[in-house]
């Protein structure tokens, strides 16, 4: 199975799901929170830093469950999106995404400030790619409408996303194993044991998962299954490779003072999104035309005959590029197989002391670490096998060419 990336269009026809579940109890509960919830029928959320129940809170709030999340598949925030009004989570590439509450959004995609912050156990991550929420252990998902900065920050003013992951049982050892197989060369297997190392004192989580898939999509490009090593897109589009290690550790001990800290480590690998580009060329001499309305002549003095060029395109966008009349290209998606959506490792941790006697004060430091070590490599969008001409005034002589970075690759392309 070569390294693949992630795409919304494609997904497995079937898959076979194998589970196991091992408890020493009945009881599902992973916090006293949570416990409140499978006793009572609450739900209980922490949009204001403290656990309440959601009836209770004067905010709109949307809340997925642990129970949620298995029965809906491990879905992620696309998916969570689909089943919530008013929240729209868009993957423009797999280092890029785009989040929006009530319909406000950075319209600046590559801003380092989000629009919509997103928390993991309270620690604030700079990038929504940097936890990969459908290998994650996860307790609850959250989505809090409205503004929220005087909490969380001068870019919550839309709302904000929080995520906590699954905590040890100071009372019980569980432990639970999952897999899928599919076609498409789809393979999953995810596992956590819990275990209390000291009853009601101590108790360690471990996590990990794997999971890779071959896309859809198929790649037109010549070279898709190339063996070069400088090829980082084989095969089909829209495939991955990822990996995901968690850690959590709960202490108490005395009754006031509780320890909690958390690591995640995530390895991924995406390929280049399946897609293509329509719109105006940048030359002035082509008439080429990927639109089909509002045509315009453009009346550059390099242009003889002037060139005519649509400006708009009218009606349903087809799933795969239509040839223009004049283009030179293979029918289908076509991706430069040196291209890829995302590659490298990313890092969350979190270390929460919390000192609380039931008294009228309380005290909480909480540190958060967040690191993240990733590349993407762009595509030609509409024809990546298309020359670059760069011809110089200078005594230097004229190239003609594919123009690709591929310093470190060892490729022969």
């Amino acid at each position: 199975m070569n390294s693949k990336a992630a795409i919304r269009h494609g997904v497995s026809a079937f898959a076979l799901i194998l589970g196991a579940t091992v408890s020493t109890g009945a009881a599902q509960a992973q916090t006293t929170a949570a416990a409140e919830t499978a006793d009572s029928g609450d739900i209980i959320v922490t949009a204001r830093r403290i656990s309440e129940r959601l009836q209770d809170v004067p905010v709109a709030i949307t809340a997925f469950s642990a129970q949620d999340l298995r029965r809906e598949g491990r879905i992620n925030l696309s998916d969570i999106a689909q089943r919530t009004p008013g929240f729209a989570f868009e993957a423009i590439s797999p280092l890029v995404v785009q989040t929006s509450i009530r319909g406000q959004l950075n319209l600046r995609t590559t801003s380092p400030v989000q629009n919509v912050p997103i928390n993991v156990d309270g620690i604030y991550l700079q990038r929504g790619y940097m936890v990969d929420q459908t290998l994650v252990e996860l307790q609850q998902v959250e989505i809090i409408k409205g503004p929220q900065s005087a909490l969380y920050g001068r870019n919550a003013f839309a709302g904000v996303i929080n995520i906590s992951t699954r905590a040890p049982s100071l009372e019980k050892i569980e432990a639970e194993v999952q897999g899928t197989i599919g076609n498409y060369d789809r393979y999953d297997a995810r596992g956590f044991i819990s275990i209390p190392i000291i009853k009601d004192k101590l108790a360690v989580l471990a996590a990990v998962g794997h999971s890779q898939f071959d896309g859809t999509w198929e790649n037109q490009h010549p070279l898709a299954n190339s063996k070069d090593p400088g090829a980082r897109t084989r095969g089909n589009l829209g495939g991955w490779n990822k990996e995901t290690y968690q850690v959590r550790v709960i202490a108490k001990p005395v009754e006031s003072l509780s320890i909690d800290a958390m690591y995640i480590r995530t390895e991924r690998f995406f390929d280049q999104f399946a897609s293509y580009a329509m719109g105006t060329t940048a030359a002035a001499t082509t008439a080429v035309n990927t639109l089909n309305a509002s045509p315009v002549t453009n009346p550059s003095p390099f242009a003889f005959p002037p060139a005519t060029q649509n400006r708009l395109f009218v009606g349903e966008v087809p799933a795969l590029p239509v040839l223009a009349p004049g283009e030179n290209r293979p029918a289908g998606l076509l991706i430069d197989p040196r291209a890829y959506g995302l590659e490298g490792p990313t890092d969350v941790g979190s270390l929460k002391i919390e000192w609380n006697d039931d008294g009228p004060f309380s005290a909480l430091y909480q540190f958060g670490y967040t690191a993240a070590a990733v590349t993407q490599r762009g595509n030609a969008m509409r024809n990546p096998l298309s020359a670059a001409t760069l011809t110089s005034f200078t005594p230097f002589q004229t190239f003609t060419g594919t123009l690709f970075d591929s310093s470190g690759s060892d490729s022969s392309f």
